[in-house]
C-alpha cells in the first residue's frame, strides 16, 4: 500500500489505509460516510459553492465520475436506448468546466430525477441507483462535497434520499442496499476496495496531468 501510493501526500495515503482497515472491520462491507469524508477532505480546497472550481472539487468530481462509469452498465443493460444518464455526465462535465451554469443544467436534471422516481417501482432498483448516481454528479460539479451543515458524524442512513452521495449510490448499484433481498456483501466490499485503493488515488493524481 505505502509503495503503491508513495507519490500521494502522506496524510492522504495514511487515511486511505485507515479507511481500508475500517472496511475490513465491517461485516456488511459498508464504508461509513464519516470515513469517506475524512479521505475526501484531504483532496484540497472544495470552495464555497460560489461557482469557483478549486482543486479539491475537481478531484472529487473525477472520483465520483469514475464511480458512475463503473456502474452505468447496469442501467444500459436494462435501458440500452436511454442515454439520459450519459447526458447527465455530459452536463456535469460542462458545469465543472465552467461551460454551463447550474441554472442552465437544473431543469433537465430535475426532469430526469422525476422520471427516475416514476420508474423506480417498475425497474431494477440497482439500475435506478446507477442512474441516480449519474444525476447527482451534476450536483457535485456545482457544489462539491457536503458542507458544514451536514454533521461530521452523519452516516448515509441519516440523510434524506436526495442527499445521498454519488459514491454511496454507486455502492448500492454494485452490491445492493444493506439488508435488502439479493444483497451481495462481497460485491459491495469489492466496490469499496476499488474506490479506496484505485479510484481515490487516481482522482487525486488526475490534476497532475493538467
Amino acid at each position: 500500500m505505502a509503495n503503491d501510493h508513495a507519490d500521494l501526500p502522506p496524510e492522504l495515503a495514511a487515511q486511505i489505509q485507515s479507511a481500508l482497515e475500517a472496511l475490513d472491520r465491517q461485516a456488511d462491507a459498508r464504508l461509513p460516510l464519516p470515513v469517506r469524508r475524512r479521505v475526501r477532505a484531504l483532496y484540497g480546497d472544495m470552495g464555497d459553492g460560489s461557482g469557483e472550481r478549486p482543486a479539491g472539487r475537481r478531484r472529487l468530481f473525477e472520483l465520483d465520475r469514475m464511480a458512475v462509469a463503473r456502474v452505468l452498465p447496469l442501467w444500459r443493460r436494462e435501458h440500452p436506448d436511454d442515454e439520459r444518464p450519459e447526458r447527465m455526465v455530459e452536463l456535469a462535465e460542462r458545469v465543472i468546466g465552467g461551460d454551463l451554469s447550474w441554472d442552465e443544467a437544473e431543469a433537465e436534471l430535475d426532469r430526469f430525477r422525476t422520471d427516475l422516481m416514476d420508474l423506480a417501482s417498475t425497474m431494477d432498483w440497482r439500475a435506478n441507483a446507477a442512474a441516480a448516481a449519474a444525476a447527482d454528479l451534476v450536483v457535485v460539479a456545482d457544489v462539491g462535497d457536503y458542507g458544514e451543515e451536514t454533521p461530521s458524524d452523519a452516516d448515509d442512513d441519516d440523510l434524506d434520499p436526495d442527499m445521498l452521495a454519488v459514491d454511496y449510490l454507486a455502492s448500492i448499484a454494485e452490491g445492493s442496499a444493506p439488508g435488502t433481498e439479493g444483497e451481495d456483501v462481497e460485491a459491495r466490499r469489492a466496490y469499496w476496495r476499488w474506490y479506496l485503493a484505485e479510484a481515490v488515488p487516481a482522482a487525486y493524481r488526475a490534476l497532475d496531468d493538467e
